[in-house]
């Protein structure tokens, strides 16, 4: 319930677990902040560990400021190092003068097991790359009820972006990117969008890795490149479901109904916008 707070001129970080191993857990109802101008400078730091849980209650602050590459709200990178757990409550913010990443995996054999987030994950940057969270390493689920953001002067931002393997995103809450909502490079499994995943200069997903099943509520999602391999509208009635515009689709993909969606008699309209009979799995 405290403050952790590290002003630094070089590369630092408030919090750093390295060469551990085990049950480690770290639990913030207080402040943990770094405010930098050196190059790289994440508030919390795993390096070359093995983390069971970072958990951000409703109280707590995370937060990174100042750098003038990357500024990092939790950073997990080094060979093997990973995070079982990461649950946010309150808020992770990273403010960089380059590029910013709200939670970030570094590193082909790091990892993520799982993302919860109620509260809030924003990243603001500059002309860098930004990213509300980023994997490019490994990651099994992000569940987001609350807010991923990831804006940027130079709008050469996202709220998720995927490099390499993401089993699943069940988005309830918000992700929204300067660019691109959700930009996918590797392979993500399974998609289930029933709250919003918007990009304001690029489009809600970007496609240009794989992805295998989406299931969408939302009624303006936008989708540019290749198609999923299956497609799922989400139907609640003829007034709520899901609507999705595709744009440069490349591919061809099933398309069905949600299993857990209640139909009623109705016209549904505009469920599908962008494709050609071609670019539907027969």
């Amino acid at each position: 319930s405290g403050l952790i707070d590290a002003d630094v001129t070089t590369n630092g970080q408030a919090i750093q677990f390295f060469q551990n191993s085990g049950n480690n857990s770290l639990t913030n109802s207080g402040t943990i902040r770094i405010e930098s101008t050196g190059s790289f400078s994440p508030a919390i730091k795993v390096q070359d560990s093995n983390v069971y849980s970072i958990t951000n209650t409703a109280t707590g602050i995370i937060e990174s400021s100042g750098a003038t590459t990357v500024a990092e709200g939790i950073r997990v990178d080094d060979t093997g190092s990973s995070v079982n757990l990461i649950t946010n409550q309150g808020n992770i913010s990273a403010t960089g003068i380059a590029g910013a990443r709200g939670i970030s995996v570094l590193g082909d054999s790091a990892g993520i097991n799982q993302i919860n987030n109620s509260g809030s994950i924003t990243a603001q940057g500059g002309t860098g790359v930004t990213n509300g969270i980023v994997f490019w390493g490994g990651g099994t689920s992000v569940v987001n009820s609350g807010s991923i953001t990831g804006t940027a002067t130079d709008e050469n931002a996202n709220g998720i972006h995927s490099a390499r393997d993401l089993t699943t995103l069940n988005n309830s809450g918000a992700i929204s990117g300067s660019r691109h909502g959700v930009s996918v490079e590797g392979t993500l499994t399974n998609i289930i969008n029933t709250g919003t995943i918007t990009g304001t200069a690029g489009y809600g997903v970007n496609n240009g890795g794989s992805i295998t099943n989406l299931t969408n509520l939302q009624n303006n999602l936008t989708y540019n490149g290749k198609l999923p391999t299956n497609y799922y509208v989400k139907v609640n009635s003829s007034s709520s479901y899901g609507k999705i515009y595709f744009t440069s689709a490349s591919g061809s993909m099933n398309i069905g109904i949600a299993d857990d969606s209640t139909l009623t008699e109705g016209t549904y309209e505009d469920a599908l916008d962008g494709v050609t009979s071609s670019n539907i799995a027969i």
